[in-house]
């Protein structure tokens, strides 16, 4: 059957009011546009055993290599008909929220005969998780910080398990998906600057928690340590020595800065450090 087509377009006259009199009417009808191409319609339904029509979907027509070259909406019924598309091949496909977008259809298109097809959307069983999203800067400056390690957990009774970790990207940007709904601790911390943390988030079903923060520049993370193991002749670890600290002056005049002594494995460790020459010495005492 040949498909019918407008030869020209619909048009319509003002209004006319009749009380008995002759009315004379005339319309001046403007050439339809000649349909140059194909026309690919069709409905988009959800998987379940009857299926439902979807309303609102996005109907993408794409090129052979994927590019997108026309869309629409689907109306109550599911349907949707795009026109005058140039004949050729292409690949159909569907999507709207809390479905999974439809596999490519390959089509293709031909003045001769419309394509007609059914699109099958599947609901998307994450729909129901949540997303944590933001943004981390330095403090005071607002400078975003990259390489920030963000950690979600949940505690409890003093047990903690690890839900899910990412970092910033160079604007500072992190985001943290596919979030099952319940309350957790989040905890953002980076080299040479204070942790933030953690803090109590509520995530809730489906939605997306913007959770922001700014990290205090650590003024002791340019400092160092030292470290190190006490033992005795016969080279088993001394518990209890004690261990000191002393910058390098000469002699005895070395100036002791630090104290520590030694756990059951012998080791010692000296924190925050601050840039110079050291030296350490160790001794036991006790009686005989």
């Amino acid at each position: 059957m040949v498909p019918i087509e407008d030869i020209y377009k619909l048009e319509a006259s003002s209004p006319v009011e009749i009380e008995g009199n002759e009315a004379d009417v005339n319309l001046q009808l403007e050439k339809a546009e000649e349909q140059t191409g194909g026309t690919v319609t069709g409905f988009v339904m959800d998987d379940d055993t009857v299926p439902a029509p979807i309303q609102g979907a996005t109907v993408k027509i794409f090129s052979e290599a994927g590019l997108p070259l026309y869309h629409m909406s689907t109306n109550s019924l599911g349907e949707f008909a795009f026109i005058n598309i140039p004949e050729g091949t292409y690949y159909l496909s569907a999507s709207k929220d809390g479905y999974i977008m439809a596999a490519g259809i390959e089509i293709t298109v031909s003045e001769s005969a419309p394509v007609v097809k059914v699109i099958t959307l599947t609901e998307d069983a994450k729909q129901n998780q949540g997303t944590i999203y933001g943004t981390v800067t330095e403090s005071g400056t607002g400078t975003p910080l990259e390489d920030v390690v963000v950690t979600l957990f949940v505690e409890d009774n003093g047990s903690y398990e690890l839900i899910s970790t990412t970092v910033t990207i160079d604007d500072g940007e992190y985001v943290l998906e596919n979030i099952d709904p319940d309350t957790y601790q989040l905890l953002f911390s980076k080299s040479g600057y204070h942790a933030f943390g953690p803090i109590t988030v509520e995530v809730t079903t489906g939605l997306s928690l913007e959770e922001s923060v700014a990290l205090d520049v650590d003024p002791l993370a340019a400092t160092g340590t030292i470290s190190g193991t006490i033992v005795d002749d016969e080279l088993n670890p001394i518990e209890g020595a004690f261990v000191g600290l002393y910058t390098v002056s000469g002699g005895a005049s070395d100036t002791l800065v630090a104290i520590t002594y030694t756990n059951e494995e012998g080791r010692y460790l000296f924190g925050d450090v601050a840039d110079g020459e050291y030296i350490v010495k160790a001794k036991v005492s006790g009686t005989t």
